[in-house]
């Protein structure tokens, strides 16, 4: 007994010591793409304001779809099949908010608009995701603006580098796991998997798409961090009210 409890506790230390390596390394992939996102942004003197900070990344190729959506006279981070991130997690609570931020990241968001069809409608900055705690979450739309910019003082938006129609067909993909339950028990059963990041995985996997390798349960990080995705917008609240936007276009 002794030994088999040894060899558990000793599968347990190495499991903690590789996951910790490579949220670390995760961690510092996705700190160096902002810092140089950041670094290559130009200031929009003309839609800045004293409260928002509105900066523009040259992109190197031309983007098949802007990294924006403009309705009315707000404009919404993302675009249809972009995939809207926040690193930190939304729990403020010591310890807890460490552990969460620095191995899994905050939340995943996958952007739905503009679509209109199968008696979904996805307008104004929606996003499909699923999101909280409980046996009666479910997937919901939700405003990426309000939502976003609601509970965390920095999110970013990647592209799958892939082309419009591929980003199309996974959203639509997506849209297959509308209304059903968040499930806790992912390890035990794979196939019935439901959280955020998740749902985003499973939809690009219809495109042959990989957002996780690992084959482990897929973090937010896992996705911000992968090969195939490219930052495309930033946003940051400073501790002063400022909110510092960087676009690319």
């Amino acid at each position: 007994m002794k030994k088999v409890i040894g060899l558990i506790l000793t599968g347990l230390l190495c499991f903690i010591i590789w996951a910790t390596i490579g949220a670390g390394v995760e961690n510092i992939k996705i700190d160096a793409t902002v810092a140089d996102f950041v670094k290559n942004a130009v200031l929009n003197e003309e839609k800045s304001t004293n409260k928002i900070k509105y900066y523009e990344v040259k992109s190197d190729v031309p983007l098949d779809k802007p990294s924006t959506m403009t309705i009315g006279s707000r404009e919404y981070p993302g675009y249809m099949g972009d995939i809207i991130c926040a690193k930190t997690a939304a729990i403020e609570i010591p310890i807890i908010y460490e552990g969460i931020t620095y191995y899994v990241g905050g939340h995943a968001a996958l952007c739905g608009f503009p679509y209109e069809g199968n008696n979904v409608s996805f307008s104004k900055g929606d996003t499909y995701e699923i999101t909280g705690f409980g046996s009666d979450i479910t997937a919901t739309t939700e405003s990426a603006y309000s939502f976003l910019n609601g509970y965390y003082k920095e999110f970013m938006v990647y592209r799958v580098n892939t082309s419009f129609e591929n980003r199309f067909k996974a959203f639509i993909n997506g849209l297959k796991y509308y209304g059903q339950s968040y499930n806790y028990l992912f390890i035990i059963n794979k196939h019935s998997k439901k959280y955020c990041s998740d749902l985003i995985k499973q939809a690009y996997d219809y495109v042959g798409i990989d957002l996780d390798p690992d084959g482990v349960a897929t973090t937010v990080l896992d996705i911000m961090a992968n090969p195939n995705v490219y930052l495309t917008y930033y946003s940051k609240l400073a501790d002063d009210g400022t909110r510092y936007i960087y676009k690319l276009v």
